[in-house]
């Protein structure tokens, strides 16, 4: 086993470890409270936290590498700015880590993520803009098949490309 894969192995069970911790205890905690935990439980045979590593190092770890990454994978709720962790699953603690107040019981929970664009549909559009100016490009100077298509069958296309990907952004918000 090559020593970068043994590598990602370690990280990848560290990053589980650290999950499973949280799943144990109540959240939201502090990163401090979370090394404490994670250093109590003792080394990890293969998950590299505790074996040769201060408690300050894993800490550093904690709040620069693995709780950012397991945020960033949806796994965690990960509030840098305040040092708060907690479990993706449990939906009051994420509204702790907003600032908000969790709904009623009997109500119906909204997602904390509802009604935020995180970015990835500007990359629909820009592709749709890429596609819709090379098609008109190439029925301007009759490139190749596109020497057959009506200009208006083309900006019909466009507007169909655009229609399609408006009805799905709006579905999905």
């Amino acid at each position: 086993m090559s020593e970068s894969a043994y590598a990602d192995g370690e990280i990848a069970d560290r990053r589980k470890r650290i999950v499973l911790t949280l799943e144990a205890i109540e959240t939201p905690v502090t990163v401090d409270r979370l090394a404490d935990e994670l250093e109590d439980a003792g080394p990890s045979p293969v998950g590299g936290i505790g074996r040769d590593q201060s408690w300050a190092d894993l800490h550093e770890r904690l709040h620069d590498e693995d709780l950012p990454a397991l945020d960033g994978a949806g796994l965690i709720v990960f509030d840098v700015d305040r040092g708060l962790v907690s479990r993706r699953g449990a939906d009051e603690n994420r509204y702790v880590l907003e600032g908000r107040s969790a709904p009623d019981r009997g109500s119906a929970a909204i997602p904390v993520d509802a009604g935020v664009d995180r970015g990835d549909w500007a990359a629909y559009y820009l592709g749709a803009v890429v596609l819709s100016a090379l098609l008109l490009a190439g029925v301007a100077t009759s490139f190749g098949p596109l020497a057959r298509v009506s200009p208006t069958v083309a900006s019909g296309s466009i507007v169909g490309l655009f229609g399609l990907l408006a009805v799905l952004d709006a579905v999905r918000h």
